[in-house]
């Protein structure tokens, strides 16, 4: 038990919760804030299990009655040192058989 616990705070895979309109335009759900962040994926949108994200998730879209076929999606990402990977890709909502992963704008590090 103490192994496992140990392992996945070690993990840097998390999840986030992606509304995507496009490549370049999605929104993520910041849960401290109670409200989606436009292309912005900060820290405090990270979830450490999917079972958490996807509770979430579904509460979300059921209070907003959301009638779209862009619905939330939980996506996998991983935390590293020049910033946020996706591990996952994003279901399109105008093609269902197309997947694509969003693009971020990088942070200009040299401010």
């Amino acid at each position: 038990m103490l192994k496992e616990r140990a392992a996945e705070m070690n993990d840097p895979t998390r999840f986030v919760i992606v509304s995507a309109f496009s490549r370049r335009f999605c929104l993520y759900y910041v849960p401290a804030d109670g409200v989606f962040a436009v292309n912005d994926l900060r820290s405090e949108s990270f979830f450490k299990s999917r079972d958490e994200a996807e509770a979430v998730a579904k509460v979300l879209a059921r209070r907003g009655k959301r009638k779209t076929k862009r619905d939330l999606q939980v996506i996998a990402v991983k935390k590293t040192p020049r910033g946020v990977r996706f591990l996952d890709e994003v279901k399109d909502f105008l093609k269902p058989n197309k997947r694509w992963k969003p693009i971020l704008k990088r942070k200009d590090r040299t401010a």
